[in-house]
C-alpha cells in the first residue's frame, strides 16, 4: 500500500511535470529510504491538514503561510492527546520544514521554500529559543 505523500508526488511528477510513469516511479521509490518515507508521510499529512484548515494551496504556499504553519507545529497545535499544545523541539520543526520543502520542490520545480532567507531565519530563531528559553539542547547538525 502506497502512502499518501508518495502517491501525491507520483501524480504531480507524471501529470504536472510530464515525466514518464516509470521515471516517476524511480524517483518516488528510491529518493528516500523506506524508514524516511514513513516520516515524510506523517509530515505531509500535517501539511495537508493545515492547508485544509486555513484554506491555502498545499502546492504553492507563500513564505508567510509556510512560516505560520511551522509556528503552529512548534507550538504543538497539531499534536494529539496530552501532548496537544505542548511545544515541539526545533529539531522536529527542521524535519517538517525539510520534508515539505523537498516535496514541493519536486512537485512544482519551484525554488526550495525551506531555503528562503525568512524561513531559515525563523528556524535559526527557534533553535536559539530551544537553547536559551526552553533549556533544550541545540540541534546536532546545523546543515547536512
Amino acid at each position: 500500500m502506497d502512502n499518501e505523500c508518495l502517491a501525491t508526488l507520483r501524480h504531480f511528477l507524471v501529470e504536472m511535470q510530464g515525466l514518464d510513469p516509470a521515471a516517476a516511479e524511480v524517483i518516488v521509490r528510491r529518493n528516500w529510504a523506506p524508514g524516511s518515507q514513513s516520516g515524510l508521510n506523517c509530515v505531509w499529512k500535517l501539511w495537508l491538514k493545515h492547508c485544509d484548515l486555513v484554506g491555502i494551496s498545499f502546492s504553492s504556499p507563500t513564505v508567510a503561510e509556510f512560516i505560520n504553519f511551522l509556528q503552529q507545529v512548534s507550538d504543538g497545535t497539531y499534536r494529539v492527546g496530552n501532548k496537544q499544545g505542548v511545544s515541539t523541539s526545533a529539531g522536529w520543526v527542521r524535519s517538517v520544514r525539510s520534508g515539505i520543502s523537498s516535496m514541493l520542490t519536486l512537485m512544482t520545480s519551484a525554488p526550495r521554500l525551506g531555503e528562503d532567507p525568512l524561513v531559515t531565519t525563523y528556524v535559526a530563531s527557534i533553535i536559539k529559543q530551544d537553547i536559551l528559553d526552553r533549556n533544550r539542547p541545540g540541534v546536532r547538525y546545523e546543515d547536512t
